[in-house]
């Protein structure tokens, strides 16, 4: 019997790309946790200075500043976080595809397989719809905050 050894390198040098690939996917969902951390971070130390600024009425004349400030920091920062959730999903579905595209000539498309069962759900919410959850309500916050500051002083 005679094995063909460059079909015998092409699958493994596939199965070696799709190894990496998988490795990669994984490292943007690292990336993409430590993200969310780091924007959870900076909007509820936003937050803090808000209860510092409520409590004792601390800053005086200067609550109204201080809110309109924060409130518009708080809408940037949760309008890039969103932005930022959008772009790895994008990276992620990109990934995916090429995925899909190495599947097709493995012997089992386990991935392809997967996402069919999560389909199949009658009740499937992706990870992005989830994520984006906390940043839009933080945004609604701020910029009721942020209109507040104007209407109330």
């Amino acid at each position: 019997m005679i094995i063909n050894t460059n079909k015998m390198n092409e699958k493994n040098e596939l199965l070696e790309i799709y190894k990496i690939h998988v490795e990669l996917i994984d490292r943007v969902s690292q990336r993409r946790g430590t993200l969310n951390q780091f924007y959870i971070s900076l909007l509820s130390g936003l937050i803090g200075i808000i209860a510092f600024t409520v409590k004792d009425n601390a800053l005086g004349k200067y609550e109204k500043t201080t809110f309109m400030v924060v409130g518009l920091l708080g809408i940037i920062i949760s309008i890039l976080w969103i932005a930022q959730i959008h772009s790895y999903k994008q990276i992620n579905s990109a990934k995916f595809k090429v995925i899909d595209k190495i599947e097709e000539k493995l012997v089992f498309p386990f991935f392809r397989e997967e996402w069919m069962v999560l389909k199949s759900k009658k009740r499937y919410n992706t990870l992005t719809n989830l994520e984006k959850i906390a940043p839009v309500i933080l945004l609604i916050l701020f910029v009721i905050l942020f209109i507040y500051s104007f209407i109330n002083h």
